[in-house]
């Protein structure tokens, strides 16, 4: 999973992109593997390069289906990013994105797992 976060006319976005496959060589398993896996993308801003992050848009996408209907995906296409509401850019505060992915696995009685994903480098200027 990646984390980008973009400046385009005037406005910031950010997004994340979710990939997957099986790391060894086994039987294609086409039964369902994971009861919800939702990940959230957050824009966030900061009034130093060191202060404190501060939610500014923030989108949930639901991918239980695409996950499961799919054995591995490994494309950058719209149905595997989840983007956050753009705001508009201001080159005094510095700007990332991170997101978090809540995911639970069919039958394992482990329930749903939180999962915090690495951030993108700060934009600023």
């Amino acid at each position: 999973m990646d984390n980008s976060t973009a400046v385009k006319g005037g406005a910031i976005s950010a997004k994340s992109m979710t990939y997957w496959q099986i790391l060894d060589d086994q039987v294609i398993d086409t039964s369902k593997r994971f009861t919800s896996f939702k990940i959230t993308t957050r824009l966030e801003e900061r009034l130093t390069k060191t202060s404190e992050d501060h939610v500014v848009t923030s989108k949930t996408c639901d991918l239980t289906n695409l996950v499961n209907d799919n054995y591995t995906w490994l494309q950058d296409e719209p149905a595997n990013n989840c983007v956050a509401p753009s705001s508009t850019y201001d080159g005094e505060v510095w700007w990332s994105s991170d997101s978090t992915v809540v995911y639970d696995v069919e039958g394992d009685g482990r329930g749903p797992i939180t999962q915090q994903l690495m951030g993108s480098p700060l934009v600023h200027g």
